[in-house]
C-alpha cells in the first residue's frame, strides 16, 4: 500500500535509477522533515492509501506548495545563498539533514554510463562551481579515461558582483576583467578563466576542442534553458550523439530534471549528467549546508513534475 507521497517520490526517485533509490525505499526522510518542519500536512496524503488519481493530484499540488514554502525558503529573486536557513533547521536538525541526505546520493558523484562522447558541457554557474566542474571533467579525462571529442563551456548573461554571488574576491574579479579587457566581468569571463587554469594545464584537457557558448539577454540572468537553447545551434555541426553535461552535487538532480524538459520539449537528445560529489567541509555553517540541500531537493522536485504526473 502506498501513500500519495509515497507515490510521487517513488516517482521522482525512478527516473534516476538506482542514484536516488533511497527516496523511494525510506520515504520517511522526507516524511519525517515535513513534520519537522511544524507543516500543517493532511495525514491521509502521507500515510493514507492513494486511492485515486484525483486524490494524487491533490496531494501533489500541496507537497510541491509545502517544498517550496518550507524547504526552498527564498525569495523569488534570491539566489540560493542569499537565502537564509529557515527557524524550523536548528543545529541538530541541520545535523540530520546532512546525514540522511547523504545516504540517499544527493550528494554523492554520479559516473557517466559510456566510455565515448562526441561532446561535453559544462554547465555555468558561480566561479568554484565552474572550478568544481572543470576538475572533474579533468578527472574522467585522467582517471576514468573517458573520450570527449568536442567541449562546450555553457554560460550566459550574468553581471558578476562579488558582494553578492560566491565568485571570488573583488581582487579576482579585477584580475579577470584586467585580463580580458572588459568593463564588467560576466560569467563568460570567468568561465574562460577557470578553462585556461584548469583544462589549458591538462595534458588531454587542453588538447580537446572546445566552444565557448554565451546566451545573451536584453534584461535579467540567462537560465539553464537559455544555454541549452544557444548549445543546440552546435549539436548538428559537432555530430552529437552523446552529449555528457557536467555540474556537482547537490545540483546533478535538479540540472537533470532542467535537461530532461528541455529535451523533451525543446531539443530531443541523448544526453547523461554527471559530477562530483559536494564538499561537505566548505566554510558555511551546517545550517547553512541543511537548507542547500532541502532547497536543492524542493527545486529538483518542482522541475520533476512534468514527468511526475
Amino acid at each position: 500500500m502506498l501513500s500519495c507521497v509515497d507515490y510521487l517520490l517513488c516517482s521522482f526517485s525512478d527516473e534516476c535509477g538506482g542514484f536516488l533509490h533511497q527516496f523511494c525505499e525510506d520515504t520517511h526522510v522526507i516524511k519525517n522533515l515535513v513534520q519537522i518542519a511544524e507543516i500543517e500536512f493532511p495525514v491521509s496524503y502521507l500515510y493514507e492509501e492513494c486511492r485515486s488519481q484525483e486524490m494524487l493530484e491533490e496531494a501533489n499540488a500541496y507537497f510541491n506548495s509545502v517544498l517550496q514554502e518550507k524547504f526552498r525558503a527564498r525569495g523569488v529573486k534570491n539566489e540560493r545563498h542569499e537565502a537564509q536557513p529557515p527557524a524550523w533547521i536548528s543545529e541538530e536538525i541541520a545535523l540530520s539533514i546532512i546525514d540522511k541526505f547523504s545516504t540517499t546520493n544527493f550528494t554523492a558523484e554520479r559516473l557517466p554510463l559510456l566510455q565515448e562522447y562526441e561532446c561535453a558541457a559544462i554547465l555555468g554557474s558561480t566561479a568554484p562551481n565552474m572550478e568544481e566542474r572543470m576538475k572533474y571533467l579533468v578527472y574522467l579525462l585522467d582517471d576514468m579515461d573517458v573520450k570527449i571529442s568536442h567541449l562546450f563551456l555553457l554560460t550566459g548573461t550574468r553581471e558578476v558582483d562579488p558582494s553578492k554571488y560566491y565568485d571570488g574576491s573583488f581582487e579576482y574579479i579585477e584580475s579577470v576583467k584586467e585580463k580580458y579587457g572588459v568593463r564588467v566581468v560576466s560569467e563568460k569571463e570567468l568561465m574562460q578563466d577557470v578553462h585556461d587554469r584548469i583544462c589549458k594545464q591538462n595534458a588531454i584537457c587542453g588538447e580537446i576542442d572546445f566552444n565557448l557558448i554565451f546566451a545573451l539577454k536584453d534584461s535579467g540572468r540567462a537560465t539553464t534553458i537559455d544555454t541549452l537553447m544557444e548549445f543546440t545551434k552546435y549539436h548538428q555541426k559537432y555530430h552529437c550523439v552523446n552529449t555528457l553535461y557536467i555540474s556537482v552535487a547537490p545540483f546533478i538532480v535538479y540540472q537533470n530534471e532542467i535537461i530532461a524538459e528541455f529535451s523533451n520539449n525543446y531539443y530531443k537528445h541523448n544526453y547523461e549528467t554527471v559530477g562530483g560529489k559536494i564538499d561537505l567541509n566548505v566554510i558555511f555553517s551546517k545550517q547553512k549546508i541543511a537548507h542547500y540541500l532541502v532547497m536543492t531537493f524542493a527545486e529538483a522536485f518542482y522541475a520533476a513534475q512534468q514527468r511526475i504526473t
